[in-house]
């Protein structure tokens, strides 16, 4: 009996003991998560226009009952907003999120968001020194690194040091040539179309697009570009007293002149080897050698297609309308405008919109309005105007229904193309060609960017991917879908002007797309490089080879973006990613920049700075 009652007082003395210890270890395990879970502030770190929604999430590895989240302006310290709940949104992608609301904060200024979570008394999430701006003039510095990546990227000159703290290159590519009717034809010039050196003419979004994209933004908002003029036309950082944008658009549109046979076709892309080595050492620059690159006989582009050259066309007719109503390059007025008139001519031929067999909408029809709408505008003849608005009516009747016949289209070649029809009504002015315009905009956002986007679990509004089986998906494992999402923004804001500001949703729709590529995204990261205060660790580019630059960045750069990568949402957030080169040899479909996404941000952005504020 007594070693009986011994052995159960034993019992309950381990047993106490082990409770004890339990507790212990809770409480060990409470504190441990709290320390560890390091959440993060996912804003727009652009900043926000004073009447605009403000929303930000709190991203957490653990889930809290409740939290809150204090306002303050980053000048004075003065608290604008103290102690408001943060309200949980759910939980995406292994994490769970706290949404704050600060959109009654309008005055402009500076400031600063700090959230905290029950619990703990500590503050959490902290954007530290970081500042969220509102103004009204948020985007003017991202359209200016906008084109400025153009520069970074030009091909067959010098590239300075435009940006403090970017590096340039030392001219490259001097042997690009093609031997024509016997005799040596100069190719240099133009831009890498990406993290490599290759030079394409592609999908109206390579090296053709360029100058357009330029154009489009300074027409919408003249007096946001003339006040900045840093470098020539040859790329010398010395002012000339033309706009850097028109320099740059001039620049494009040279290669493009050399790019032109004289019997009036357009060649194709230019690749070689794709070394890693820094642009100047990708060939010898000697005409003639072994090294000299191609036309691009691997996708058979060694000719560009007609709808190329369309885009080609629409820039050398706005840069002479510009240089029309400004004077600017005055001298080269004639020059431009017959260019533009001779690709135009030679290439009409292959666009009959009363065929039997129709031109398809997305890229003949597209940019067919666009070449000829800048024609038109140059011009004012009625011929023109007949061609436009068949074109325009075409595009109205025969558009396909948007919730079942468009699918894939990751670079947004469709999810642009009514931005560019609501352009055509603003030219155009009369109610007739605004209500098609209304017509394409409101189908396309009702039956395809709003069933993509308004998912009760896609708390980012994000615009998702559907597949020819009508399959969506967030994220695509071969690339990175910031143009998509671009193309959509561009046309929602263009909708939102054509529709005199009747639909919001389309402005909140626009928003949150560019919401996501300027950081409020689950990675936390601007993927604009010089914007905002965490921008991509390394870039998939082979400037990374240049003395100075380890991370390969190059200002105004747009990544690819988040893909999936085994089963999960992926960039290259290794912070010690650049300290050696082989980093910048994976990760292409994620961190590499491409001329596609620059020239898809130049139309959104310069949409929403233009009509929105």
């Amino acid at each position: 009996m007594e070693r009986r009652e011994k052995q159960t007082s034993l019992k309950r003395e381990i047993i106490a003991l082990i409770l004890i210890a339990n507790a212990t270890l809770v409480g060990c395990v409470i504190t441990w998560k709290f320390l560890k879970d390091d959440p993060e502030i996912l804003i727009n770190q652009a900043g926000y226009f004073p009447s605009q929604a403000k929303e930000f999430f709190v991203r957490t590895r653990y889930q809290y009952t409740s939290g809150t989240f204090d306002v303050i302006n980053a000048v004075t310290k003065a608290r604008i907003i103290d102690g408001r709940n943060l309200s949980p949104a759910g939980d995406l992608w292994n994490n769970y999120y706290y949404c704050g609301n600060f959109t009654d904060v309008t005055a402009t200024g500076e400031y600063q968001v700090i959230a905290r979570f029950d619990g703990a008394g500590a503050v959490l999430g902290e954007v530290a020194s970081s500042q969220i701006v509102i103004g009204y003039g948020i985007y003017d510095l991202a359209l200016e690194r906008g084109y400025e990546f153009f520069y970074y990227q030009r091909c067959g000159t010098k590239v300075h040091e435009l940006v403090p703290g970017y590096v340039g290159h030392e001219p490259c590519h001097l042997d690009d040539h093609i031997m024509y009717d016997s005799a040596y034809l100069n190719l240099t010039g133009g831009y890498h179309s990406a993290g490599d050196y290759g030079k394409h003419i592609y999908w109206g979004m390579h090296c053709e697009a360029v100058p357009y994209a330029c154009l489009f933004a300074y027409e919408l908002d003249a007096d946001l570009f003339n006040g900045t003029d840093l470098y020539d036309v040859n790329g010398h950082v010395s002012p000339d007293n033309i706009p850097d944008i028109l320099d740059e658009a001039i620049f494009g549109l040279d290669y493009l002149k050399r790019a032109f046979l004289d019997n009036g076709t357009l060649l194709g892309s230019l690749v070689g080897a794709l070394s890693f080595v820094v642009p100047e050492h990708d060939t010898d620059n000697i005409v003639g050698t072994s090294d000299d690159r191609q036309l691009f006989a691997g996708e058979n582009h060694q000719l560009s297609r007609p709808y190329e050259a369309m885009w080609v066309a629409a820039g050398f007719a706005k840069m002479a309308t510009v240089v029309k109503n400004t004077g600017y390059f005055s001298s080269r007025q004639a020059e431009l405008i017959n260019l533009a008139t001779s690709i135009y001519n030679n290439y009409s031929v292959h666009f009959n919109f009363t065929s039997p067999s129709h031109p398809s909408i997305n890229s003949d029809a597209q940019s067919y309005l666009v070449a000829t709408l800048e024609m038109f505008r140059y011009f004012n003849s009625p011929a023109l105007a007949a061609k436009l608005w068949d074109v325009a009516v075409y595009i109205h009747d025969h558009f396909p229904d948007p919730g079942s016949g468009l699918w894939g289209d990751e670079l947004g070649e469709w999810n642009r193309l009514p931005g560019f029809y609501c352009y055509w009504a603003m030219v155009n002015g009369t109610p007739a060609a605004k209500m098609m315009a209304t017509d394409i905009a409101m189908n396309m956002y009702s039956k395809r960017f709003l069933p993509l986007s308004n998912e009760s679990t896609n708390l980012y509004g994000l615009m998702k991917f559907k597949y020819q089986d009508n399959q969506t998906t967030y994220f695509w494992d071969r690339t990175g879908f910031n143009s998509y999402y671009l193309t959509a923004a561009f046309t929602a804001f263009m909708a939102y002007n054509i529709t005199n500001g009747t639909h919001p949703e389309l402005l909140q729709f626009g928003f949150d797309q560019v919401n996501w590529v300027f950081g409020r995204n689950l990675f936390g990261t601007c993927m604009v490089e010089s914007i905002g205060w965490k921008n991509p660790t390394t870039y998939h580019h082979r400037y990374a080879y240049i003395p100075g630059n380890p991370r390969g960045a190059v200002p105004g750069a747009i990544i690819n973006g988040v893909i999936d990568k085994n089963g999960e949402p992926f960039i290259n957030t290794n912070s010690a990613a650049g300290s050696t080169l082989q980093d910048h040899l994976a990760d292409a479909m994620s961190n590499e920049p491409w001329l596609p996404h620059n020239i898809h941000f130049m139309y959104a952005i310069a949409a929403l700075r233009a009509f929105i504020s």
